[in-house]
C-alpha cells in the first residue's frame, strides 16, 4: 500500500511533466527505497533470532514454489507479447496489449474473492471445523464465483466493440476480437 501510494503521484508527475522513461527508473528507485524505511520503522521493535534447522528447512519446503512461481510469474506475462511481436507486426501487438489490460483487470474480481475466501478457511479451520464445512463453503464460493465471472464475460463478450472503443478509443477498436478470444 505504501509504495501504491507513492508510486501513482510520482508517475503521473512524471509523465505529466514528460521526463521520460530515465525519470520513471528513478520513480521506482525512490519508492523502493521510501518502502524500505518505512519497513524498517515499523519493524524496528521486533526482535529477530537465527532460525533453528526444522524453521530454515521448513521455510524452505514452503519458499521454494513460490520462489520458482515468482520467477516464472513475469515470463509467463511477456512471452505471449514477444512471441506476437516476431510473428507480426508492432500494431498487432498493440492491439493485443490493449484487449489484454482490459482482460487482466478481471484479476481484480479473482484477487477479491482470494482475499475473502482464504481468511474465511482459515477462520473456519481454526473453530476446529469439519472439513465437509470447508468442503461446503469452498463449493457456494465455487458456485458464486461462476455466476458472477460468467454474467462479467457475457457482458464483455457481448459489448467488447463498446468498451474498447470508450476505454481504448476508436482507433483499438481491431482489439474486440482478441478481447472476446481472452
Amino acid at each position: 500500500f505504501i509504495s501504491q501510494f507513492f508510486r501513482i503521484p510520482l508517475i503521473i508527475s512524471v509523465s505529466l511533466l514528460s521526463l521520460g522513461a530515465i525519470y520513471l527508473g528513478y520513480v521506482r528507485l525512490i519508492v523502493s527505497f521510501i518502502a524500505l524505511v518505512c519497513s524498517i520503522f515499523l519493524f524496528r521493535g521486533i526482535r529477530f533470532g537465527r532460525p533453528t534447522k526444522e524453521i530454515f528447512g521448513s521455510y524452505f519446503k514452503f519458499a521454494l514454489p513460490l520462489m520458482l512461481i515468482g520467477l516464472a510469474a513475469p515470463l509467463s506475462q511477456s512471452v505471449d507479447k514477444v512471441m506476437i511481436g516476431l510473428f507480426y507486426s508492432d500494431i498487432e501487438v498493440g492491439y493485443y496489449v490493449g484487449a489484454d489490460r482490459l482482460f487482466t483487470n478481471l484479476n481484480a474480481f479473482r484477487n477479491l474473492i482470494i482475499a475473502v475466501y482464504f481468511p474465511a478457511i482459515a477462520a473456519i479451520y481454526t473453530k476446529k471445523g469439519s472439513l465437509q464445512q470447508i468442503k461446503e463453503f469452498t463449493y457456494r464460493v465455487e458456485k458464486f464465483t461462476v455466476i458472477l465471472l460468467s454474467f462479467i464475460s457475457a457482458i464483455i463478450f457481448i459489448y467488447s466493440e463498446n468498451l474498447i472503443s470508450l476505454i481504448l478509443g476508436v482507433n483499438f477498436l481491431e482489439s474486440a476480437l482478441i478481447l472476446k478470444l481472452l
